[in-house]
Formats: structure tokens, sequence, C-alpha cells
């Protein structure tokens, strides 16, 4: 059997969106080893995304509800001033000429209070059966999607590059069309 010297990839699979999505590159501009290419879906992109799902937390929440402490808001209407990022709000309740919280404020914070006494509930009720029960779950899901994750492009790259270190060999990786996946299968 003939081995081929290039690794062919879907350029709209899961594995190149996963790896370069975040990037400028089109598939075209990828030039890579499929060494490289598991390791950089292994280690590289996990960090990536995990910073960039953090990024995104901080600022849905934590800094927009300061900001709305604060009265103000992304400017993102029509008619706002495009030169600041956040302009203060047109209307809000005020009482003798001071601005006050809305009442959604104070309603999110009763709800943080009661979910932190609900959790703290939670934790102290439980028995030793129902946590291992949820162990338990948790460990078949881990197990379920371990399976699905096999079937999937980063399943397949995980299985060829496991094979391919066992014959120190590592060929480029080229990101094409389905139609060009087809021809060669």
């Amino acid at each position: 059997m003939k081995e081929l010297k290039e690794s062919l990839w879907n350029k709209d699979g899961l594995l190149f969106k996963f790896n370069y999505g975040y990037t400028l590159k089109k598939p075209e501009q990828v030039y890579t080893t499929r060494c490289q290419l598991f390791w950089r879906t292994v280690i590289w992109s996990p960090l990536v995304w995990c910073v960039m799902i953090l990024a995104f937390v901080l600022m849905f929440g934590l800094f927009f509800p300061v900001l709305f402490l604060f009265g103000l808001r992304p400017s993102v209407f029509e008619g706002d001033d495009a030169t600041r990022p956040y302009v203060p709000y047109k209307k809000w309740p005020t009482i003798l000429g001071h601005r006050i919280l809305p009442v959604v404020v104070m309603v999110m914070i009763a709800t943080y209070y009661l979910l932190y006494f609900g959790f703290s509930f939670i934790v102290f009720a439980f028995t030793r059966s129902q946590v291992y029960l949820f162990i338990g779950a948790l460990i078949a899901l881990l197990i379920y999607g371990i399976v699905k994750l096999s079937r999937t492009e980063i399943g397949l790259l995980f299985r060829e590059h496991l094979t391919e270190k066992t014959r120190n060999w590592c060929p480029t990786v080229r990101f094409v069309s389905k139609d060009e996946l087809k021809k060669v299968v």
C-alpha cells in the first residue's frame, strides 16, 4: 500500500474551525504537519478558547453590570455617540434629582443571595449515596462524550496521531473541500 505524503482534512469541518476559527487564516494558507495539528488541538486551542470564554464572561458578567450600576450602557443603538463606547441612560429613575438603582438590579442582588443560601442548603442536605449517584452519572456522561468524540474529526486525529507516532511519521496537512475529500477516498 502506497503511503500518502499529505493528509487531507475538511476545510469546513470542526477541526479547522476549532484550531483556526479565531485566526484570519484561510484553509489554503495553513501549512502544518499532522503532529503539529494534534498538539495544537490538544494543548493550544483549548487554552485560547478558555481565555476567549473568560474574556466574554468578564465582559458580560462583570463590566456590564458594574457600568449598569453607574448608569452607563454600551452605545449600540442609533443616535448614540459613536465616539464613546458607553453612554448614560436617557431615562433613569430619579428621586429629588438623584439617580437611583432600578428595581431590576435590586431583584438581581436578592436573587444572588437566594442562590447563595439555596446552594449552601443543598450542599449540606444531600446524603453520601446521592453524591455517589451524582458522581456515577457524571462518569457515565464522560464515557458517553468520549465515545461520541471518537467518531468526529478530532477523534480521527487522535487515532491517526497514535499510529503515526509508532512509525515516526508526520505527513503535512491540507484542508480541502468535501468534494476533494470524496475524490481521494
